[in-house]
């Protein structure tokens, strides 16, 4: 459907008949839209397709972390370089069809140090605890104590996340966070570190924890 904006001269935006206007560098262009396709999708269409798809579904929901997460590099909009670098390592093609390899999702990038190692646990009901190692003696431009960690937790089988920033100092190589809406679930963790003026690191994946 087609949405007029200016009707003298007439501009419109969406197919209008056999045509599709739009707007470009404030410019309204029209051209002949595409004729309905007659053929099945090939079968490397049919791939590209599911990826988007499980891309849509994974990275939409946490649009605001991953605009904050990869916003700071690059001129292009945060969510946008992320869904390119998630797009480009994330699949897996087997037998089954296409999958997700949560390990290598990534949902910041920056220039601040990561911790040594990452593990999470959960020994109380609707709690996770994540732990960190920091490098020892080890202050200067790209690792602070005061860095602040950020988490993100998904559950695979409802499709959601829950994520936080602030939740502790990097100095204190440990959180808690209530998880109560994926409790008895099966969740993937990452752990990330935070600074003003935007600074932040590469985000970690801490493994596959079933919540108590």
């Amino acid at each position: 459907m087609a949405k007029v904006i200016s009707a003298l001269p007439l501009q419109f935006t969406g197919k209008l008949g056999d045509v599709v206007g739009y707007m470009q560098n404030g410019v309204h262009r029209v051209r002949k839209a595409p004729r309905p396709r007659s053929n099945l999708p090939t079968a490397k269409e049919q791939v590209q397709r599911e990826k988007f798809r499980l891309i849509a579904k994974l990275l939409n929901p946490i649009a605001p972390l991953l605009n904050k997460g990869f916003g700071t590099s690059s001129r292009k909009p945060g969510f946008s370089k992320a869904f390119s670098v998630n797009y480009k390592q994330i699949f897996q093609e087997t037998c089954d069809g296409v999958q997700i390899d949560f390990e290598k999702v990534q949902l910041s990038s920056g220039i601040l140090l990561k911790p040594l190692a990452v593990a999470a646990a959960s020994h109380e009901t609707s709690k996770l605890i994540f732990f960190w190692k920091n490098e020892e003696g080890l202050q200067h431009v790209c690792h602070f104590d005061s860095d602040q960690a950020f988490v993100a937790i998904y559950c695979e089988e409802f499709g959601q996340w829950i994520y936080r920033f602030d939740v502790a100092e990097r100095k204190e190589e440990r959180c808690v966070v209530d998880v109560a809406a994926f409790a008895d679930k099966t969740v993937h963790v990452y752990i990330g570190f935070v600074r003003d003026k935007g600074w932040i690191s590469e985000s970690l994946y801490g493994g596959r924890v079933r919540v108590k």
